[in-house]
């Protein structure tokens, strides 16, 4: 039974118990009192004093008990059925149906109008009624009819007024029970959002997200997930508790369910039964669940998120507790964006420590590879100088070869930075002619016949193969692909130049056999300046080669793709259009700064 009604009932029992007592006072003094009514005195305090044992056995029940087990209303009807016995068995001594003592039945009427429902106030009344009735028909003492009509109709007005106003009164205790029913929920709800909102401050975004997939959990939501927009027609579960991650990652269309309607609304939605066939909310439909909420979390105005919570509860989603729920996505929505912002930092610091390394190497290595020729030239040029008597012509020759040798490379270095930088500003456009690539090809390893003597060199179909492309840059990129089989596989190696025919285009494919690369270095393969080990042990060059090539490529709208396995070998693949003419005769332009 409802505890606010349980009171009522026990408040009603004790006042019904004092009032009987005071009426059994004032029944006990009335035979003695002047003009009493009393004609048979004995008659008369035999009823007062079944009156009073009546009280007495009526005050010592244990009536929150007899509530409990569903007795006490039962009893009650018993004693207002007993009241308006002892009542009616007054009159008789009294006066009959003119017996002022009739007005007692007003108490009884009050008693059982505050106590009853409708149903058994009308049987009741028409009980009273019936004694009333029979009294005067026994006792022969029926007043006038109007006398009776006026009685009777002043009985059903007290009746009626009493159970109006217990009604009323019973109301508006039950509406202030619920709503400090609701107070207290809303307190305890509030409670729970401060106290889980607490730990999901975290600046790591998974922990963050699993701090507030628990705090939705304290709630009393068993299953939990955070849907993630993607774009603007779907999003994804990103994170989830209390179910497997089976499907965890699969895009989800916006444009139907719950979870599409709200990130489109940006309303919080709470459904007291759960929809079956609504596959948004699949991450939170677990077993037993029967009611859901789902709650926009908004960065800047914007739903980036669905906070979706389930559970086997009833009664724990209700409406007006919207807002609490908000406050908690309101925490989340803060966490996740402090979290973001916080691994944008450290991306953002991780990103400057990179560069600050890649400037401090490339500094490094520039310094190296301009030092290192510079060297070669000063110490050549300074013998020259000063020895040249001293020394014979072959000595001279070697320095002067040596110093030559010193003064291509750095222009080689030059070049390519300069070149590089050309490209990367749009300052390059190709120069597109048919290119034999056989004869190319040959071009290259010609000049590389020293580097490549210890290597396994294979070329294969590119006879008669002719190409749309830039050839001085095409050259370009071949031969940085073949410096570096030769500069970084040992002797031995094979290397094997391929072309094919592939939809229209040539497909060239440089492939060694090789140590491979390792695959964090593949990863930044291309990057300008980028160079793998350390720069007192790997060999020459600014690591431009790669860079060039692949800037080279996309001038010529396509792309350098580059494959290795550790162990197995390394092969660097590129397309270009096939010429269907021969190429003509021009003068190749190798370099903007050449």
């Amino acid at each position: 039974m409802d505890t606010q009604l349980k009171d009522y009932l026990l408040r009603t029992v004790r006042i019904g118990v004092l009032v009987t007592v005071a009426m059994v006072a004032l029944f006990v003094m009335l035979p003695w009192l002047p003009g009493t009514p009393v004609h048979d005195r004995t008659a008369y305090l035999a009823v007062v004093a079944v009156t009073a044992a009546g009280a007495l056995v009526i005050g010592r029940l244990p009536w929150p008990s007899l509530i409990d087990r569903g007795w006490g209303h039962h009893l009650l009807y018993l004693w207002s059925i007993g009241d308006i016995l002892l009542v009616t068995a007054l009159l008789v001594p009294t006066g009959g149906a003119d017996s002022p003592l009739f007005w007692t039945y007003a108490l009884t009427t009050v008693f059982f109008a505050a106590s009853y429902p409708l149903s058994g106030q009308g049987t009741l009344v028409a009980f009273t009624v019936t004694c009333y009735l029979a009294v005067g028909a026994v006792t022969d003492t029926m007043p006038a009819v109007a006398d009776v009509a006026e009685r009777l109709m002043l009985l059903g007005l007290i009746a009626w007024m009493s159970s109006f106003l217990s009604r009323e009164l019973l109301d508006a205790a039950a509406g202030h029970a619920a709503a400090r029913d609701r107070a207290e929920r809303h307190a305890a709800l509030l409670a729970q959002v401060a106290d889980s909102a607490r730990h999901v401050h975290d600046l790591d975004p998974e922990r963050a997200k699993l701090a507030v997939l628990t705090a939705l959990g304290q709630l009393g939501f068993h299953t939990a997930a955070l849907v993630v927009r993607v774009d603007d027609d779907s999003c994804r579960v990103d994170a989830a508790t209390g179910l497997t991650d089976d499907g965890e990652h699969d895009l989800i269309p916006m444009a139907v369910g719950v979870v599409g309607e709200v990130f489109r609304t940006g309303r919080t939605i709470m459904l007291e039964d759960c929809p079956l066939d609504d596959p948004s909310v699949a991450p939170i439909r677990g077993e037993g669940v029967v009611e859901f909420v789902a709650v926009p979390i908004q960065v800047d105005e914007v739903v980036v998120a669905v906070l979706l919570g389930g559970t086997a509860q009833r009664g724990l989603v209700q409406q007006d507790q919207a807002g609490e729920f908000e406050l908690l996505a309101g925490f989340a929505a803060q966490a996740l964006e402090n979290a973001d912002r916080f691994r944008a930092e450290q991306e953002a610091n991780e990103r400057l420590a990179e560069l600050d390394a890649m400037k401090t190497d490339f500094l490094a290595t520039v310094s190296r590879e301009l030092r290192t020729p510079l060297t070669v030239i000063a110490g050549a040029g300074r013998m020259l100088s000063t020895e040249w008597d001293a020394i014979d012509d072959r000595t001279r020759q070697e320095l002067l070869v040596q110093s030559n040798a010193s003064v291509d490379h750095l222009s080689r270095v030059i070049r390519t930075m300069l070149d590089l930088s050309a490209m990367q500003a749009g300052q390059l456009r190709p120069d597109i002619v048919a290119v034999d690539l056989g004869q190319l090809v040959s071009s290259v390893l010609d000049g590389l016949d020293e580097d490549l003597a210890r290597h396994q060199v294979v070329v294969s179909g590119t006879t008669d193969v002719f190409v749309m492309a830039d050839r001085g840059l095409l050259a370009r990129v071949l031969d940085d692909l073949l410096r570096n089989v030769a500069v970084y596989t040992p002797a031995a190696t094979l290397l094997a130049v391929t072309a094919r025919p592939v939809d229209g285009d040539v497909e060239v494919e440089v492939l060694d056999r090789g140590p491979g690369i390792p695959p964090a270095v593949l990863d930044g393969l291309g990057t300008p300046f980028l160079r793998a080990g350390q720069i007192n042990t790997r060999g020459r060059g600014l690591g431009l080669g790669l860079a060039m090539a692949k800037e080279t490529l996309r001038l010529h709208d396509r792309e350098l793709v580059i494959a290795s396995t550790p162990g197995l070998g390394t092969r660097c693949r590129l397309t270009l259009p096939a010429a269907l003419a021969q190429p003509v005769a021009r003068t190749p332009r190798r370099s903007l700064t050449a």
